[in-house]
C-alpha cells in the first residue's frame, strides 16, 4: 500500500490532478487483508472487533466498504467522491475471498468496471490474492482465471501463501509498469526481502505447478462445493 500512498501524494500534491483532496480507501464488504496498520483498516471481516477495541479505529471515517459483485454501488461510491471532492487512493479486492466470506469470487464484469473506474480517476487496484493464489483457480494471478485471460491488470497482486508452500515466510507483490513508477527509493524497507531460502521455496512450488496439477485443483475444488451443498441439503447432516 506503500506505493498507493506514493500515487496519492502525487495526485493530491502541489498541482496534482486531485490537489488538495481529502483521501479514502475503498474494499469490499466482508474482505480481509491483513492486520497490520493500513491493510487492517481495509479488512471489514475484522472491523466490528477492531473499532470496539482500538483506539486508532475509533470514528475513523477514511474507509469505504462497497457490496462484492454489486457494480452499481461502486459506481455510485466513485460518483460520490467526485461530487463530494474526495480522492479514492486504493480500492483493494480479493478475487476470492478467505476468511470474510470463504469462497466469494469476483465476477469479471465487477472487475472490468473496477479497473476502468480507478484508470479514470487516477485511484490504485490493488488484487489481494494473499488468500486466492493458487488455491482458488490453479493460477497464480487473478489476469489468468479463467474468463479473465484478456482482462487488463491491476495495479498491484500481492501474493503469499500459496506461493510459499503455505508454511515459509514470504510475500510478493505485482507492480504494473504504472505502480512500478511511483515506487522511490527510500519508501519501502524490510528486513527478510529477497531472502534467498523464501525464494527457492517460492520457485520450488512454481516448478511443480503443472497443467494436471491445475485441473485437479479445479475439479477438487467443484467436487467440495458440491459435497458442501449436499451436506447443507440434507437435513440429517446439519
Amino acid at each position: 500500500m506503500r506505493i498507493a500512498d506514493a500515487n496519492t501524494q502525487v495526485m493530491t500534491g502541489l498541482g496534482g490532478r486531485h490537489e488538495g483532496k481529502p483521501t479514502k480507501l475503498l474494499a469490499l464488504t466482508d474482505a480481509f487483508h491483513g492486520r497490520t496498520q493500513r491493510p487492517a483498516m481495509i479488512s471489514d471481516s475484522c472491523s466490528e472487533s477492531y473499532e470496539k477495541n482500538l483506539a486508532t479505529f475509533r470514528e475513523r471515517d477514511n474507509v469505504i466498504f462497497t457490496p462484492s459483485n454489486d457494480v452499481d454501488s461502486l459506481k455510485e461510491v466513485f460518483a460520490r467522491a467526485d461530487e463530494e471532492g474526495f480522492f479514492i487512493e486504493l480500492m483493494a479486492m480479493e478475487p476470492v475471498m478467505g476468511e470474510g466470506n470463504p469462497g466469494q469470487c469476483v465476477t469479471r464484469e465487477f472487475y472490468d468496471t473496477a479497473r476502468s473506474l480507478c484508470s479514470e480517476n487516477g485511484s490504485m487496484l490493488l488484487v489481494d490474492s494473499i488468500q486466492a493464489g493458487l488455491r482458488g483457480q490453479g493460477c497464480l494471478s487473478i489476469i489468468d482465471y479463467e474468463g479473465f485471460e484478456d482482462c487488463e491488470a491491476p495495479d498491484m497482486e500481492t501474493w503469499s501463501k500459496a506461493l510459499n508452500a503455505g508454511q515459509y515466510p514470504l510475500s510478493v507483490v505485482g507492480l504494473s509498469e504504472r505502480a512500478a513508477s511511483q515506487y522511490v527509493v527510500g519508501i519501502y524497507g524490510n528486513t527478510m526481502t529477497t531472502n534467498p531460502r523464501a525464494l527457492e521455496t517460492a520457485i520450488s512450488v512454481l516448478d511443480r505447478i503443472t497443467p494436471d496439477l491445475r485441473k485437479n485443483i479445479r475439479e477438487r475444488g467443484l467436487e467440495f462445493v458440491a459435497k458442501l451443498e449436499h451436506s447443507q441439503k440434507n437435513s440429517r447432516i446439519l
